[in-house]
């Protein structure tokens, strides 16, 4: 892919990149993110796309979720190349997984580069099978 060609995305100002905790290090002197920080970059709801992920001509953006349900007080963890119509999607009832649950909120996302690595990360998600560690990635407390 054309993005893997890429060294570095370049962020004007202050990094609009919330960066994960497990990074290797700050942005070098130009205060540019490499592209393993970006491909890892996680942000919380309310936070515009545009304020987080500086594409830079990169036409393709996977991301990894978490819904919420406060009807059946349950988590629901997904990928997806567009995310605000698969949101819609579990709301409307067209899921089926998911039709028992609805109204869901998304709690949580994270953005990638690539549909293997948004898989690969609710692969990892799912894996855990803990509410606790779930609840801890959305709040912050837990790193990866």
């Amino acid at each position: 892919m054309v993005e893997r060609n890429l060294a570095k995305v370049d962020v004007a100002g202050p990094s609009p990149v919330s960066r994960s905790r497990n990074t290797a290090g700050p942005p070098d002197e130009s205060g540019r993110l490499s592209l393993k920080e970006y491909r890892g970059s996680s942000r919380r709801v309310g936070t515009s796309l545009a304020q987080t992920a500086p594409i830079m001509g990169l036409l393709f953006m996977f991301h990894t979720y978490i819904l919420y349900s406060i009807r059946l007080d349950r988590y629901y963890v997904g990928h997806t190349g567009d995310l605000p119509t698969r949101v819609k999607r579990h709301n409307q009832g067209l899921t089926r997984s998911t039709k028992g649950g609805i109204p869901w909120q998304l709690v949580y996302e994270e953005n990638f580069l690539s549909r293997s690595e948004a898989m690969h990360r609710e692969y990892i998600i799912k894996k855990w099978k803990s509410r606790k560690l779930i609840e801890e990635l959305i709040y912050g407390l837990k790193s990866n």
